[in-house]
């Protein structure tokens, strides 16, 4: 596990000047108060724009635990550690490049017009199981979001997958030099933020910038053709292409595809898709994941949904249904989403162990201290590991061996207008 910064080295790494206490350690970082699960580890970074001020709300981070800030002035403050900079922005990014250049495995950069948070939320499908991976939230692929995807990784991690998207000209430049990517996925061109830009080559070429210094990029053949440079490993119908494709066969909603000796069987036909799936694919493969097992794993990519699938259930319930995988930050991300419902509608979540390899005591003590952050009616956890935890918890809940044992308690609920998340480890089969 990456076991964090403490307050001086931050402040070394970004030429900052420190007020309080240089001991203290940060291991998650954030830019919205809202957002703060775990604020005795957290680093809130202030970040000051035209429509707000990150140091308006610094009080709010004091009052969620956290105990260090970035900011870019001195405030009274008492009992917060402050790291005071000149650029918030620029600082945080110069602590992500500095997280970065600490891991020597492969990170995955993937940009283009559009489809990028769907190429690369189907290759960390592709490649579940094979890596241990850390990917971008959501579309977290700005100036912003690309430091504080960057700065979720820790030393379990063996593959990284971060989106970097740009709206003007000169951005591509500081998104590379934070993500420092190994290789990449060039989705497509389209007309996205043109306008921004004096033709359509010169935005290829900025978007290109990304990929300096990469070792290979998967494109189509259309975007090769494109470029000047020689490290891209492309697909297309021609032979001459690094995976010679056809659609081998293809009728009303799904598709089979084969590229070079191998088939694969999409539950689409929809062209777009089927792009997104050959770039996933081909680097699923160059990545050394086994042919068989993304042969599998693609006939299952729609039900794959970019969001949680919101389910209308039972007596006017609501479920939210996150249930194929399950990290840290995805919980965050659907905690937050739930959150969002009128505060009078109660709350359950249903929760599995987390994966093989994210088992540490010091996760499911963080699982803990943001489940606790919100009200919940009743809080179902599979898994006899939490049983260690259980007299820390501070909520209502129930642990069950198995999701049989889950299932079976269940039924026997009293459901009326709940909001529902269920959140689980693949291995636990919620999505069932």
């Amino acid at each position: 596990m990456n076991k964090g910064y403490t307050a001086i080295e931050v402040a070394t790494i970004v030429k900052g000047r420190l007020v309080g206490n240089p001991d203290i350690v940060v291991e998650d970082f954030e830019i919205d108060t809202r957002k703060i699960h775990w604020g005795t580890k957290t680093l809130f970074v202030a970040i000051h724009t035209r429509r707000s001020d990150g140091h308006l709300f610094v009080s709010n981070a004091k009052e969620r635990g956290v105990k260090c800030v970035m900011v870019e002035y001195e405030l009274e403050l008492e009992g917060v550690t402050q790291i005071v900079v000149d650029d918030s922005v620029h600082a945080l990014q110069v602590l992500a490049a500095y997280h970065r250049s600490r891991f020597k495995i492969p990170v995955v950069a993937i940009t283009g017009s559009n489809g990028k948070t769907i190429v690369k939320e189907w290759l960390n499908q592709l490649c579940a199981g094979h890596f241990r991976i850390c990917r971008s939230p959501r579309s977290y692929n700005s100036q912003l979001g690309v430091p504080l995807s960057i700065l979720q990784m820790n030393d379990e991690h063996t593959l990284s997958i971060i989106e970097a998207g740009i709206s003007q000209p000169d951005e591509m430049e500081k998104l590379q030099e934070m993500i420092q990517p190994t290789c990449g996925i060039f989705t497509n061109l389209g007309e996205a933020h043109i306008s921004s830009f004096k033709s359509q080559q010169i935005l290829f070429e900025e978007k290109e910038k990304l990929f300096s210094g990469a070792q290979w990029v998967v494109a189509s053949q259309q975007i090769k053709s494109q470029s000047k440079h020689t490290n891209y490993l492309s697909w297309g119908e021609a032979s001459s292409n690094n995976w010679e494709i056809s659609i081998a066969n293809h009728h009303s909603g799904t598709a089979v595809i084969k590229l070079n000796e191998y088939i694969f069987s999409l539950p689409f036909d929809i062209p777009f898709l089927i792009d997104n799936a050959c770039n996933a694919i081909c680097t699923a493969l160059q990545l050394g994941v086994p042919v068989d097992e993304i042969q599998s794993k693609v006939q299952k990519l729609s039900v794959l949904e970019m969001r949680m699938e919101q389910l209308q259930g039972v007596e006017e319930t609501v479920l939210y249904n996150d249930a194929y995988s399950l990290d840290i930050p995805s919980l965050k991300l659907a905690i937050e989403e739930v959150n969002r419902h009128p505060k009078y509608q109660q709350r359950i979540l249903i929760l599995s162990e987390l994966p093989e390899g994210n088992d540490a005591d010091i996760d499911y003590e963080r699982v803990a201290e943001m489940i606790t952050q919100y009200n919940w009616e009743n809080v179902f956890l599979v898994g006899l590991k939490w049983e260690k935890f259980e007299s820390t918890f501070s909520f209502p809940h129930q642990i069950f061996q198995s999701t049989k044992l889950l299932l079976q308690s269940l039924n026997n609920y009293a459901w009326k207008g709940q909001v529902v998340l269920v959140k689980g480890a693949r291995s636990f089969g919620f999505e069932g």
